[in-house]
């Protein structure tokens, strides 16, 4: 941003003059919030915007800044960056498009709002028998010893009931006295090589002998649902709403560690050089050996992005490979995959409390929106590819994420029951 355009400078000479309006000042505010979502914070470097960054962050009251609202820390690189962020949220102008903003009341027509999304999951064990995680926490740990929280307390299993067809639970799991979380292996089947995070992993790693059956559980959340997990193997996974994660514990004979999505979730996949890390997700899979990534992988977007924070993957899809770098995007389809560089924090930010997009479209937004909220979209004559940008906590109500959209000035919305109706 060394160079203004001749719109910007304009502005900025206003401000000085102090004959900046409102709206004017609004404008000034979304160039600061646009430059916080490039993919590098450090290009804002103009001398005459920063000073005027600098002025409208001294003049922020104590309080706004507090407000409940501001629930994700910034971690800008730049004092700009975060200064423009933080007055983003503000002033309310969050999203943009390539016209100004128009200030004016919100003509959102709703009978009763609706409220985010939350934590809520379940867990299926090999046998079959659903365990409802507590909606008061955050994750699990599951590891060869016990079922715990991330806080540390125990899972509770006794308000849950074994499926049609058991008379008890199989494989020895949850059995006799225990029905807290604690030993939900049966220790009958010896597995040589426990996988607990409090012991190196993989030790052993198949059952003694070759024979014994494999273990698996599957962590699902609801459309407005999402939690976290941690794996037998130390390995981290967060699942976005609607998504399931199945993993199969110890290793298998082919001495990978495997799991299977559908949906949305990032993983912080434990290094063991030794041990690969598989995730399948459909025709696709990724192979890693410690990193961070992200998959999308919903059936009703067009492909299966994944994108690589740290480390190093492989992407595989109907024959097609690709490796991805930090801050590299692979987009595959049923012909071919793609590689792109991105705004991983953008990506990711959903697992934060957020949603940041950039230059994405509004039907991709509202998807997004639509199983964060658990609602239906309709589209009345909009077009859905018209790309947007800027961000919004997932903790507010629809309306507010509804209002900003409409500060635009190009969109209206209707909630009627758990149906938004997206128009002009």
């Amino acid at each position: 941003m060394d160079k203004l355009d001749k719109r910007t400078q304009q502005l900025l000479d206003k401000y000085h003059q102090g004959k900046c309006s409102p709206e004017e000042m609004q404008q000034l505010v979304q160039v600061y919030h646009f430059a916080s979502l490039s993919a590098d914070p450090g290009d804002i470097n103009n001398e005459a915007l920063l000073e005027t960054g600098k002025r409208i962050w001294s003049k922020l009251p104590a309080a706004q800044l507090l407000k409940p609202q501001l629930r994700r820390t910034v971690r800008l690189k730049q004092w700009a960056a975060a200064a423009a962020a933080i007055a983003a949220i503000v002033f309310g102008i969050w999203f943009f498009t390539g016209r100004p903003i128009v200030n004016r009341n919100s003509q959102i027509v709703h009978q009763k709002d609706i409220k985010p999304g939350k934590n809520t999951a379940t867990l299926t064990l090999s046998s079959g028998k659903t365990i409802n995680l507590s909606d008061t926490k955050t994750g699990v740990v599951i590891d060869a010893s016990n079922l715990r929280y991330d806080d540390g307390s125990l899972v509770n299993t006794t308000s849950t009931t074994p499926p049609v067809g058991h008379s008890s639970l199989a494989g020895g799991e949850l059995q006799g006295a225990d029905r807290s979380g604690a030993n939900w292996y049966d220790a009958g089947r010896r597995f040589a090589g426990r996988l607990s995070a409090s012991s190196p992993p993989f030790e052993g790693g198949v059952p003694e002998g070759g024979g014994g059956k494999m273990q698996n559980f599957t962590l699902s959340t609801p459309r407005g649902g999402t939690y976290q997990v941690k794996l037998p193997d130390g390995s981290k996974v967060w699942l976005n709403a609607a998504s399931s994660l199945t993993y199969t514990a110890p290793l298998n004979r082919a001495g990978v560690r495997k799991a299977t999505l559908t949906g949305e979730a990032y993983f912080q996949i434990a290094k063991n050089k030794a041990h690969p890390f598989i995730v399948e997700t459909g025709k696709q899979q990724v192979e890693v050996l410690g990193t961070h990534f992200n998959i999308n992988s919903y059936a009703d977007e067009p492909a299966i992005t994944t994108t690589l924070e740290e480390g190093s993957i492989k992407v595989n899809s109907d024959g097609f490979a690709k490796i991805l770098k930090p801050g590299q995007q692979s987009t595959a389809t049923a012909n071919n995959i793609t590689v792109k560089s991105v705004n991983v924090k953008n990506v990711i930010a959903w697992k934060d409390g957020d949603f940041l997009f950039e230059e994405e479209s509004l039907g991709s937004i509202m998807r997004k929106v639509s199983r964060w909220y658990d609602v239906e979209v309709v589209f009345q004559n909009v077009d859905q590819h018209e790309l947007y940008g800027g961000g919004v906590s997932r903790y507010d109500n629809i309306s507010k994420v509804l209002e900003n959209l409409e500060l635009t000035g190009g969109l209206h919305f209707k909630i009627e029951r758990r149906t938004i109706i997206v128009m002009k």
